[in-house]
């Protein structure tokens, strides 16, 4: 991957007492992409971030940001980083642009254009001036975000951000997130457990489990081909002959059937061979689609089994 990474870690690892929670991690976030960093509650998500942020020592490996390392040169590893880890904590007595005044304070000042900036991204400006006890969690877990922004990051480290959100919630920090992205140049880690909202944002994933990174790359890399698997669409009546017809020619088991529906691995078939001599046997075809699967479904096939996502 070319330019300096935004994060680096190298076989980072983190015991207490005899249990290990995460194994030897290896991670790399490139300067201004979306990485997502994917699993289960419980995986080892929030302790590998907190070791790339220096918030806990890591038992063995090495982190580092745009290139300082993380234990060695913590105020300059950490100087261009905003983290949303394990929820913020706000003042509740005091509105929301009191908090961000003050957070400003303590982190060496920010201007009242950047205060009003993040509010209007995060799309806090009409109850900015509202005390935060009065806020839904949407709006906290957003203040949060827009704290993080303060300082214009060049990279934003977000830990759940989409924690007991409902769906109109966790696609407003969704699109928050492409925006940030698309106007700041910001590099973004962000930790879930929702698999199916980082498929729609991410640039490369990483999947962990039980504290091991089984996979990282590319959506492609992780998902497979976009045409991996076909549904081919017949007439009820006509399933099993069509099953039986693909088993028989071209020596395609189905994945699964039901009435007027049959799903198969593509494999090296060329669907227009494949349509054509269904239709010269006398079946009609309704559809014959290209299917990817899930992101979800690629985790079920690497960890051989299902768990809490979605």
């Amino acid at each position: 991957m070319g330019g300096e990474a935004a994060v680096e870690a190298r076989g980072l690892s983190k015991r207490f007492g005899g249990e290990t929670a995460v194994h030897s991690v290896d991670l790399e976030v490139a300067a201004g992409e979306i990485f997502g960093f994917l699993g289960p509650n419980g995986a080892g998500k929030t302790t590998t971030i907190r070791m790339l942020l220096g918030l806990i020592r890591p038992t063995t490996g090495t982190a580092s940001i745009f290139g300082k390392d993380i234990g060695r040169e913590f105020k300059a590893a950490i100087r261009h980083v905003g983290a949303f880890v394990e929820g913020p904590a706000f003042y509740p007595f005091l509105s929301g642009r009191r908090n961000l005044r003050l957070f400003g304070t303590l982190s060496g000042g920010a201007s009242e254009d950047r205060i009003a900036e993040v509010l209007e991204w995060t799309g806090l400006t009409a109850p900015a001036d509202k005390r935060v006890s009065g806020y839904s969690q949407g709006m906290r877990q957003r203040l949060g975000i827009a704290m993080a922004l303060l300082d214009e990051p060049r990279l934003l480290v977000l830990d759940e951000p989409t924690n007991g959100l409902d769906p109109q919630g966790t696609r407003e920090i969704r699109e928050l997130m492409v925006r940030i992205r698309a106007e700041e140049n910001t590099a973004i880690l962000v930790s879930s457990h929702l698999l199916g909202e980082m498929e729609r944002v991410c640039d490369r994933v990483a999947v962990i489990a039980r504290g091991r990174i089984l996979q990282q790359g590319t959506l492609d890399d992780i998902i497979g081909d976009a045409s991996e698997r076909v549904e081919l669409g017949v007439s009820a009546e006509a399933t099993a002959q069509a099953t039986a017809f693909l088993r028989e020619r071209f020596a395609t088991e189905a994945t699964s059937t039901r009435a007027g529906m049959i799903e198969f691995s593509r494999g090296t078939l060329d669907l227009g061979v494949v349509n054509r001599a269904l239709i010269e046997s006398g079946l009609d075809v309704h559809q014959l689609t290209p299917r990817r699967r899930s992101l979800e479904q690629a985790f079920v096939t690497l960890t051989g089994e299902h768990s809490s996502i979605r």
